[in-house]
């Protein structure tokens, strides 16, 4: 299925509109430009592809000329790179948070490998979603899965001798949160599941949250969640065993993942950038 943003109708009788380029560059979108029959409303004819761009995220035509020749198109791109912080002590925000990956492509869903020194991730750099590694503070990653279809959700055994990842043929890298985002989370509780026994223990929480990502601190006396709140901020909080959360970075504009050193002492999230602008089209 194609994702498509609103068409405006031209004067000769054609709808200019944003539609998703066809697999594997899905999440990707071009202009493109459908005749229409005045009278009846059906089409005429195929649609006809106007651009050629790559890596535009959201493209939508906004107005056109009197004399029809002069299209105003806005157009936005992102991109989501893995970033890292050393947690501090207290109601802190995380410290020396730097960006970890440097290409412009999406790289999501960090793991930590045991010693703390390297990272795990998905990454479209190729086209398709691959699985590579990088060295804290190295400036380039090393593939290590690569193939058709999407790798992704990297995960390391504690001893680091095996990586589970998901091989799928999916939607392109960056269309949608990935990695089993938990959604829908809005009620302030948890629970908790001792074993042996199987006793439940419930936390509320501080604060209503909607929930996409979660995981244990190193010590196992809390968690890193990432909340989405009203759909336009993406927050990371640490939340210890009471229920009281606390603020880990100032809003996000879409975060989809976060992991813990095994040390205890770092956070490796995932985070988006994004840039929008407004085009002038002639000859279309």
């Amino acid at each position: 299925m194609h994702a498509s943003t609103r068409p405006i109708w031209l004067a000769d009788g054609r709808l200019v509109f944003g539609l998703s380029d066809p697999p594997p560059s899905q999440g990707e979108l071009n202009l493109w430009s459908l005749r229409v029959d005045p009278r009846s409303g059906a089409p005429s004819g195929t649609p006809r592809r106007i651009t050629q761009w790559q890596g535009v995220q959201f493209v939508a035509p906004t107005g056109v000329s009197a004399d029809g020749k002069h299209l105003t198109v806005v157009v936005a791109s992102y991109q989501s790179d893995c970033y890292t912080g050393r947690i501090a002590g207290g109601d802190s925000l995380l410290q020396n948070v730097t960006r970890l990956t440097l290409d412009d492509r999406f790289d999501v869903g960090p793991c930590w490998l045991p010693d703390g020194k390297s990272i795990l991730f998905a990454s479209n750099r190729n086209g398709t979603a691959d699985v590579f590694k990088q060295a804290i503070g190295a400036p380039e990653a090393e593939p290590l899965v690569m193939g058709p279809g999407n790798q992704g959700g990297p995960l390391v055994t504690p001893d680091g001798a095996r990586i589970l990842y998901v091989d799928t043929p999916g939607a392109a890298l960056g269309s949608d949160p990935p990695h089993g985002a938990v959604q829908g989370t809005r009620l302030p509780r948890l629970r908790v599941i001792s074993l042996p026994g199987g006793a439940v223990h419930e936390v509320r929480l501080d604060r209503p949250m909607n929930i996409l990502n979660i995981t244990w601190t190193a010590d196992g006396r809390g968690w890193l969640v990432i909340d989405q709140h009203r759909g336009v901020e993406w927050n990371l909080r640490k939340i210890d065993l009471d229920g009281k959360s606390t603020p880990q970075l100032p809003a996000q504009m879409w975060m989809y993942s976060a992991a813990v050193s095994p040390d205890g002492q770092h956070v490796a999230f995932t985070s988006n950038t994004g840039s929008e602008s407004v085009w002038l089209l002639d000859n279309f």
